[in-house]
């Protein structure tokens, strides 16, 4: 399989038909759940590359592997045009893409892409990791580098971007143990030093160092972690969710899947009734008829982004249900689905090659049944 562009076979004019973080991040964890098999050839794309995403590493003067911001769909060399400055500075696309690695071979238990696939990914990016930052006094440090928010540039510490690597590190070395390797003492070390700027007196995590207030603010980065359980205090991310809820305003605005990291984030934290607008939301405004096609913002004039109906299976089978796949018997959290919703039922979902029934119940653990 080649690499899955944001708009799929619908049309080129619009990233050329390019692979994106929107891949591992939004997509890849329903369609491993829903059809593991097609989850493993979404990644074996990305194994496919690995010799260019090296390539481009030694470009940067980093060791390990750098996935591009915009892959070729054929054998994953960069083709991010030059005149966009994501391709130099979105670099957390390099973790992002390990994390997809880490989620497929927990939720799948393949050995064999273990050992083809997923150790050698892992590896590779915490050695980029390693080399891509910085130890000073405060810890750990990543700097000139885009978070999420393409309108901020150059910045520190992004806080996703070091929440994200953190777990890439900490995956590493789990992965390490699981393929009879010993992974470098560093690692775990770097792991617990990265920075993650925080604003003490409010207790909440800053989307980078010394940001400004308003319009550049660069609201719900850690929202986009959440159906991914970053490793972070829920007192913390609560402080988080609800002063930049606050920012956002009683009418946010945002692109389709930034909306339903919102929506599945509010849902952790009980908030039913704002699950239920920001989930709307999310698609209401891009929807185009008549054939329920989504467009990337509401602003567009062309649709089937991908990306976004990925982000609503997301949020909807993992963020309202409480699963997180990397947690033994993955339900974690209790379910708590949007208001007006009483129950989710998945008929089928694949866990560790075994056929499930996925049933959530508001306010109970989701149970996953035999399969009929």
């Amino acid at each position: 399989m080649n690499g899955m562009a944001p708009f799929g076979l619908s049309q080129s004019d619009y990233y050329y038909g390019h692979s994106f973080w929107d891949t591992e991040s939004w997509s890849l964890l329903p369609v491993m759940l829903a059809a593991p098999s097609t989850a493993r050839s979404l990644l074996e794309f990305r194994v496919r590359g690995l010799k260019n995403a090296k390539r481009l590493a030694d470009l940067y003067g980093y060791r390990g592997t750098q996935f591009p911001w915009e892959a070729s769909p054929i054998d994953g060399a960069d083709v991010t045009p030059t005149f966009a400055g994501t391709g130099w500075e979105e670099q957390h696309v390099t973790p992002d893409v390990a994390l997809g690695f880490w989620e497929y071979q927990m939720a799948t238990g393949d050995e064999d892409f273990l050992r083809q696939g997923t150790w050698p990914v892992l590896e590779a990016v915490a050695e980029w990791i390693e080399s891509r930052g910085v130890f000073t006094p405060r810890g750990f440090e990543i700097r000139n580098i885009m978070g999420p928010d393409e309108g901020v540039q150059d910045v520190s510490n992004n806080s996703y971007m070091n929440v994200i690597c953190r777990m890439v590190l900490e995956a590493a070395v789990r992965c390490a143990a699981l393929a009879g390797a010993k992974p470098p003492d560093s690692w775990a070390k770097i792991a617990r030093a990265l920075v993650i700027p925080i604003d003490a007196a409010c207790n909440i995590i800053l989307p980078y160092d010394h940001p400004p207030q308003g319009r550049q603010y660069s609201l719900g980065s850690m929202a986009m972690l959440t159906v991914h359980d970053p490793p972070l205090s829920q007192e913390l991310l609560k402080n988080t969710y609800e002063y930049e809820s606050k920012e956002r305003g009683p009418n946010p605005q945002g692109i389709g899947f930034s909306m339903d990291a919102e929506a599945a984030t509010a849902a952790l934290f009980g908030d039913r009734g704002e699950a239920a607008k920001l989930y709307r939301q999310s698609w209401q405004k891009a929807w185009v008829e008549p054939y329920g096609m989504i467009k990337e913002a509401p602003s567009e004039d062309y649709a089937c982004f991908l990306t976004n109906f990925g982000s609503l299976l997301q949020t909807a089978m993992l963020g309202f249900t409480g699963i997180r796949v990397t947690h033994p018997g993955w339900a974690k959290y209790p379910a708590t689905l949007p208001e007006g919703w009483d129950r989710i039922e998945i008929e089928r979902v694949w866990v560790r090659g075994e056929a499930k029934r996925l049933v959530a119940v508001n306010g109970s653990l989701a149970q996953l049944l035999e399969a009929g």
